[in-house]
């Protein structure tokens, strides 16, 4: 924290009515706010990377981003998902692959946890710099930084654009956020905004309010100039990346979209609250907050008021119009979505300033309520950590994926199986996470294998798992049967067509030696094609069924 950084935080608290004409030791008090705030992201920290996030490995994007790889060099034009942006996300994956490849986790959240880290920092300055004193802007920004219900932007990898586009918009905000002609600090806040808009589609969010906050302090013209660069490059990546912009399920009606948005207002403030008491509280807050700051009640000049509010209230706007955009395209996942992590943490982040401003204009008003209104937002903070614990893709699930790619490259037969086969036939697992990706990622030193010891209970679950090839069906079925129970030695090259699901080990006579492996049409295809000599097999309904049906493709 620098000298000059300090004084700015103080001076502002001094604006506010933080320090009184006698208030010499309130005054030294405020300098420790940066200090202490500091002190939480070194606690922060490590807390995340290896106690809530320790439990994260490899996901599906993570392994789109790896498995994607051109040589040595990112892929800046194809959109990820289809839709977004992801060129400055993929050359830190690629940077990262380099030095670390696949043996570990831990560097590729350490960069999304960097772009976090720093997004909180940056808010606790718009605060700061929007007339907040420095405690309760440290207070306000520390929500963010173990925010449990966004925790997928925090602790998983790929996050990094989604977050890096956060992160770089809210450093352009700050660089624009001055009176005075076009300078050095604007081009740099271009820049930030452009890296931003390659990041995600997050940038497209973080531009509007980049421009809206120009366009309230600095007029229209410095406005333009802000936005325009970044319009041209977002339409140029466009008109070559050819972006999806719409869905099979089409565009939703205006009363399901303003649902979304009423679901994602108010499920960030539950999110930011814990507790329907806190959130509504934080609601009454924001609402007579603002009253009292931009209201007739107002103790400021209407440029004084313009100065303040320009990033608090764009960044607010930014996050209805963000709420709007996702639900143009989710919305058929029902209001539910708009609370998914991800979203969820955007929204608090865009939410954050223009709440602490309000508390701070009660604060001003009834000074004895200063230390509440840092209570308010720090009471939910311990109560949300349980919120990184996720419903599913835990522990358990990540585990397992692990222990599944890293030992089916020890397995002797690992090389006589086709390279496209998957390990898991996992849609979540990735679909080019095949054998080649990984034996070649072995051979280069890039994955680590399993140390686990090769029982035959671990061989013939890989038996299984590399004796079977899933894949897609190009014709229906011509035939089918519907057993409890298949007891078949199948010869090499024997395909069947799984209609659904169904239960696989291997079997010596009619004991069975292995563990049941689970196949589901749904997840890689519905063709299952024997690619292993000598298995004797078992196939079992799936669980919870009395029957199954196979069928002769």
């Amino acid at each position: 924290m620098t000298d000059a950084e300090t004084e700015t935080e103080t001076d502002a608290a001094a604006e506010t009515g933080s320090v009184t004409e006698t208030g010499t030791e309130e005054r030294s008090l405020d300098r420790f706010a940066p200090w202490v705030f500091g002190g939480f992201l070194v606690v922060a920290a490590p807390l995340i990377l290896f106690h809530y996030g320790a439990y994260h490995w490899f996901l599906r994007d993570d392994f789109i981003f790896l498995s994607d790889r051109n040589g040595r060099w990112p892929d800046f034009i194809t959109p990820n998902g289809g839709a977004h942006p992801s060129g400055v996300p993929r050359t830190v994956y690629i940077a990262i692959w380099q030095l670390f490849g696949m043996r570990s986790y831990v560097p590729y959240q350490v960069a999304v946890l960097a772009v976090h880290l720093a997004s909180a920092v940056l808010l606790r300055l718009v605060m700061v710099r929007s007339g907040v004193n420095t405690w309760l802007a440290s207070a306000a920004a520390a929500v963010l930084v173990l925010f449990g219900p966004g925790a997928q932007n925090i602790v998983w990898a790929f996050q990094v654009g989604f977050v890096g586009s956060l992160a770089y918009g809210l450093a352009h905000l700050l660089l624009a956020d001055h009176d005075g002609p076009f300078g050095r600090s604007d081009v740099l806040g271009i820049a930030f905004g452009m890296a931003g808009l390659m990041s995600s589609g997050v940038g497209v969010t973080m531009t509007f309010a980049v421009g809206l906050a120009v366009l309230i302090r600095r007029g229209w013209k410095l406005a333009l100039v802000h936005v325009a660069p970044l319009a041209v490059l977002y339409l140029a990546w466009s008109a070559v990346a050819n972006p999806s912009t719409s869905t099979i399920f089409g565009r939703p009606e205006p009363d399901v979209l303003l649902l979304w948005i009423r679901s994602s207002v108010v499920g960030t403030f539950l999110a930011i609250g814990h507790f329907q008491l806190v959130a509504a509280l934080l609601a009454l807050i924001l609402v007579v907050g603002l009253a009292l700051a931009w209201g007739p009640w107002r103790t400021r000049s209407w440029a004084e008021v313009r100065r303040q509010m320009s990033m608090p209230v764009a960044l607010f706007a930014g996050g209805i119009a963000f709420s709007a955009s996702s639900g143009l395209g989710r919305w058929y996942l029902g209001s539910e979505g708009a609370r998914s992590s991800r979203y969820i943490y955007l929204g608090a982040a865009l939410t954050l300033p223009i709440l602490a401003v309000a508390a701070q204009a009660v604060a001003t008003r009834w000074r004895p309520l200063g230390p509440a209104m840092v209570a308010v937002f720090l009471v939910a903070i311990p109560f949300n950590l349980a919120a990184f614990e996720p419903e599913v893709f835990g522990k358990g699930y990540m585990d397992q994926r692990r222990f599944i790619l890293t030992t089916a490259v020890r397995m002797p037969f690992a090389y006589d199986v086709p390279a496209s086969l998957q390990p898991v036939p996992d849609p979540y697992a990735g679909d080019k996470v095949n054998m080649g990706f990984l034996l070649t990622a072995l051979r280069n030193g890039d994955l680590e294998p399993s140390t686990v010891e090769l029982t035959p209970k671990v061989v013939n679950e890989f038996r299984v798992r590399l004796g079977i090839y899933q894949h897609a069906a190009d014709a229906f079925p011509r035939s089918c049967q519907t057993v409890d129970r298949l007891e078949v030695s199948p010869a090499k090259g024997t395909t069947w067509f799984l209609p659904g699901k169904a239960q696989i080990a291997t079997r010596d006579g009619d004991r069975q030696t292995g563990p049941l492996v689970p196949f589901d049409s749904a997840a890689a295809g519905n063709l299952l094609t024997v690619v292993l000599p000598d298995l004797d097999l078992v196939v079992l309904p799936p669980p919870g069924a009395a029957e199954l049906k196979l069928c002769t493709p």
